[in-house]
């Protein structure tokens, strides 16, 4: 889940500067339970494993550029927020690895990922649970709420959250639609966000799409998670 801090920065930096494989996000996605006993973690495997997963260069169409992904300090408030939205601790006390991808850009559009390992399968369970419940819309329409209001410069006319149909993937999949209309200098301006959350085991892979004016390329989208989801499987 953690990755929907990058997707929220973002969103702001966005509105600053100017089928049959598929299942209802939330309701259907599948999680395969197993016990929840503490494991003895190689976290330095784990740290290993999470940069593989990531997107890469290669994964993106020709025009594409990429640049190192570097963290945003209101990246943990925001995650903490959520998480205590959501009844969940802090991720920071449950994590053994964070890895991101470079941040990809072409225009207005940007393209992000993360893997994120978990210390135990019921750690993974209980952020599935989260993303499945009643509250993660709400909560994640909440948080973006009040990280955009905290924009000099950008004036907030409608946050709308809503779950987006996504391919099955791995033991879990979902992803969520933000539409963000703000007034920056006056101007209207609609920044298009979009999450998609895939899972195994105590692998949680985020991929983050968006664009300005006009929602994420769908075709692009989809062949990308296809990528991640695969890489998941292969882990």
């Amino acid at each position: 889940m953690r990755r929907l801090v990058p997707l929220v920065a973002a969103a702001l930096a966005l509105a600053a500067c100017s089928g049959d494989d598929t299942q209802p996000a939330a309701p259907a996605a599948t999680v395969t339970t197993a016990a929840a006993t503490a494991t003895t973690v190689n976290v330095a495997a784990d740290k290993a494993k999470a940069r593989t997963l990531v997107f890469r260069p290669s994964d993106l169409p020709a025009g594409w550029k990429a640049t190192p992904h570097h963290d945003d300090p209101t990246d943990k408030a925001f995650d903490d927020q959520l998480a205590a939205c959501l009844g969940r601790p802090s991720p920071t006390t449950y994590l053994t690895a964070t890895a991101d991808g470079p941040d990809f850009s072409n225009g207005d559009a940007e393209v992000s990922s993360q893997a994120q390992l978990v210390r135990t399968v019921a750690d993974f369970d209980a952020d599935v649970q989260a993303v499945q419940g009643p509250k993660f819309v709400p909560c994640v329409r909440r948080v973006v709420t009040k990280s955009l209001q905290q924009l000099a410069g950008a004036s907030v006319r409608s946050v709308a959250v809503a779950p987006l149909p996504v391919a099955r993937h791995g033991e879990y999949s979902s992803g969520f639609r933000a539409t963000i209309r703000v007034l920056v200098q006056g101007q209207p301006v609609t920044v298009y966000q979009d999450g998609i959350l895939l899972g195994k085991g105590r692998t949680e892979l985020t991929a983050g799409f968006s664009d300005v004016q006009q929602p994420p390329d769908p075709a692009l989208e989809k062949a990308l998670v296809a990528k991640l989801a695969a890489r998941l499987e292969a882990s």
